[in-house]
């Protein structure tokens, strides 16, 4: 009588040795389809190994940078408007076109329930004044810049102390600035108000005037600028754009399609008006 063999493996440990190898291979593939995507894709130096959709506000102290929103209350549900950038205590930058909305004869009813609010505030801050840049057009968004004075930002220490940059016209240089925009996003989707940020680059200007020119003649103080990345998003006109490494401010978002699905965003540089903006606010001070 022959002795009874038994097999080295049972059925349920070859069953476990073939799961535990096809786990092993698909981690491998998916590891090497991601290191190819790194390697092919387009990234900046700080996100190459950064799986979110966006920066977060609290990288590199984004959430001291002072990025409000501009909105009216007593309203259901509140309507929340642009974003604007905080110069000093009591005066802030944002659109000519979102400024003007305020003294809109159609809005009249609301002119007193408009309010301003940044990160550290988030109860909004009354508004004393709104004044737009004497060219302003409403029907071609020239010189689209606007002020708005509102009761003092408490405690601002809190926030970094934006820096605009010195060209007031566009350079060919800025092109090769590594840029983010920072956009408080106004809840057009039902979503609540958070602040996003996204890398950017600009474009070229002859590229930017071929898109644009169908709409309306680009202006010097003017450029273009793309998302490097095609996310569902909606931005707030009057998002700030930013180098990203010092915070030194380009402009802000002026006029465009705020999802740029086939545009890109037309960015009104800030320095252009830098005189304007001291002249103004200086004057007001005085009066105060």
């Amino acid at each position: 009588m022959k002795p009874v063999t038994h097999p080295k493996f049972t059925r349920g440990e070859k069953c476990i040795l073939v799961h535990l190898l096809l786990t092993i291979v698909i981690i491998i593939v998916l590891l090497i389809i991601y290191l190819i995507h790194i390697l092919v894709v387009d990234h900046s130096a700080h996100s190459v190994f950064d799986t979110r959709r966006a920066l977060l506000p609290t990288d590199y102290g984004l959430h001291r940078f002072p990025v409000g929103l501009l909105y009216y209350v007593n309203v259901t549900p509140t309507r929340n408007i642009c974003n604007t950038l905080l110069l000093t205590q009591e005066w802030s930058v944002s659109a000519g076109h979102c400024v003007a909305m305020r003294a809109d004869p159609d809005l009249s009813n609301l002119l007193y329930d408009w309010k301003i609010k940044y990160p550290y505030d988030i109860q909004g801050i009354k508004i004393i004044r709104s004044i737009i840049h004497p060219h302003f057009n409403r029907d071609t968004f020239a010189d689209n810049v606007g002020l708005v004075q509102h009761n003092p930002v408490p405690k601002i220490q809190r926030y970094k102390t934006p820096k605009i940059h010195i060209d007031n016209f566009y350079n060919g240089d800025i092109e090769k600035k590594k840029m983010i925009i920072i956009s408080w996003d106004h809840g057009s989707k039902g979503g609540k108000d958070k602040i996003e940020v996204h890398n950017v680059q600009s474009m070229a200007m002859e590229n930017c005037t071929s898109y644009v020119v169908s709409i309306r003649e680009l202006r010097t103080y003017e450029f273009c600028i793309v998302l490097k990345k095609k996310i569902d998003i909606t931005l707030g006109h009057g998002a700030v754009i930013v180098d990203s490494k010092d915070f030194t401010v380009f402009g802000i978002f002026a006029w465009g399609e705020r999802q740029q699905k086939t545009l890109p965003l037309t960015v009104l540089n800030l320095s252009h008006f830098k005189e304007w903006i001291e002249s103004v606010t200086l004057f007001m001070d005085t009066l105060n």
